[in-house]
């Protein structure tokens, strides 16, 4: 079954999915990654999975966490290697937020981007404060996802 985003996503029942750049997104094919490498903090298998998929297929490294708790201690053992952190706010173990400070703590310079359809606006404004680079709301489209991280990372 294919969802058209602006990449290709092929999900097949049993075997996971996989995303492509398509021709609605010729605009991927000018990303380069550099192999930088980002951490993805989120509790959805799916969420971890599309991205891993996408960033790989466009020349980042990812490593992926299950809770924040788990992003912790990911980020713990290769703090100074990550060049981004995109980090959901509701994921049972440890909340986003928490992890957000924790990680902040180890590496204050750390980059952080929220990507969350959690709404607390105080919560998030208080991150984006202490130095989150800012908020993607869920849902959000790839494009979106790409300028954010482009107009950090390359700064």
């Amino acid at each position: 079954m294919y969802q058209t985003y602006p990449v290709e996503v092929l999900s097949v029942p049993g075997k996971g999915i996989d995303a492509k750049p398509g021709s609605s997104s010729n605009w991927m094919s000018q990303i380069d990654g550099g192999g930088r490498k980002i951490l993805v903090v989120d509790d959805e298998f799916l969420i971890r999975h599309m991205l891993t998929d996408i960033f790989t297929s466009v020349n980042f490294q990812v490593i992926t966490a299950i809770d924040g708790m788990d992003g912790v201690t990911r980020f713990r053992e290769q703090s100074n290697e990550f060049d981004l952190v995109i980090l959901d706010m509701v994921m049972p173990v440890m909340d986003g937020e928490q992890a957000f400070y924790k990680i902040r703590q180890i590496n204050p310079h750390q980059k952080v981007l929220i990507c969350s359809g959690y709404n607390n606006i105080e919560d998030v404004g208080n991150m984006i404060d202490s130095g989150a680079i800012g908020l993607l709301p869920k849902p959000f489209n790839l494009r979106e996802l790409f300028d954010v991280i482009s107009s950090h990372l390359d700064k």
